[in-house]
């Protein structure tokens, strides 16, 4: 490895034989060193593979302001994040995680508490996220000795869920807001609640995350395969459910100018249908 740029003592911006550039971690690793010397890859404690120039950019400036400890937090919990719900977290999420423990820290010293208006929300739809949310207070508790609010964890949750996107340039929490309003309006259509034990519950809510997903992103399925016979049935058969979508397509696109295809209707009625005859 060959320094490129030195961030600071503990951080450096490198080229490997690939040509490609990473961004090193490790206390010391820079100390004594030029820009041209060699890295001593026994001091190297993190590698950064960003490949957006925006997020490597972003990440040097974080570098540049935060202390080693809380850079260093963060890619503990990130860490653990991904042992605990074996998932594949992007390296994207060391920018967003690490600052928003930065001025989470800084709020609770200046006893300013943001409530975060999603989190029984959060806690409904991405159950193992939120738990992980409430470890990752308790590291921060460890480390800092202060407790920081249960909102906190619902924040880190959202963090954790928009990292594990194939493409995390979702806003997640717009993705939650969307979520909670389209289920009220299947809520209030059927006049009761999800029973959110049942397996019907969580295929929904996962194909509603995804069904949003692709929607903001303007990836959603195209009519042009789409079965008209099943299309028909689905309206016919499960009528309520349908009604409901209909319901979904007016208010995306009145209050957030997105528009539905037939295709995902489908889909969706039969998810409804299904969450809801289980109740």
């Amino acid at each position: 490895m060959e320094i490129v740029k030195i961030l600071n003592n503990n951080f450096a911006i490198v080229k490997e034989q690939d040509g490609i550039e990473k961004i090193i971690m490790g206390r010391g690793v820079c100390f004594g060193k030029k820009v041209g010397a060699s890295v001593e890859t026994g001091k190297v404690e993190k590698i950064f593979y960003l490949q957006d120039k925006t997020q490597a950019a972003r990440l040097e400036e974080l570098i540049m302001k935060l202390p080693l400890d809380q850079l260093k937090l963060a890619e503990r919990i990130v860490n653990e994040a991904r042992l605990q719900l074996g998932k594949k977290i992007s390296d994207a999420i060391y920018i967003s995680l690490a600052d928003h423990i930065s001025f989470s820290i800084k709020r609770f010293k200046e006893g300013v508490n943001i409530r975060n208006s999603l989190l029984w929300d959060i806690q409904r739809f991405y159950p193992e996220e939120y738990r992980f949310g409430l470890t990752a207070l308790n590291l921060i508790e460890e480390q800092y000795g202060i407790r920081l609010p249960d909102d906190e964890a619902g924040f880190i949750a959202l963090h954790i869920v928009n990292a594990d996107q194939k493409d995390a340039d979702d806003d997640m929490y717009r993705v939650t807001q969307i979520m909670k309003d389209l289920t009220n309006i299947v809520k209030y259509t059927y006049a009761r609640d999800f029973d959110v034990t049942s397996l019907s519950y969580h295929r929904f809510i996962t194909h509603l995350r995804f069904f949003v997903q692709r929607t903001l992103a303007n990836k959603t399925y195209s009519d042009e395969s789409m079965d008209n016979e099943l299309f028909a049935m689905v309206k016919e058969k499960y009528s309520m459910a349908y009604g409901c979508v209909l319901k979904i397509e007016d208010y995306l696109e009145t209050e957030c100018g997105l528009l539905v295809t037939d295709e995902e209707k489908i889909y969706l009625s039969i998810h409804i249908e299904r969450s809801m005859s289980s109740t």
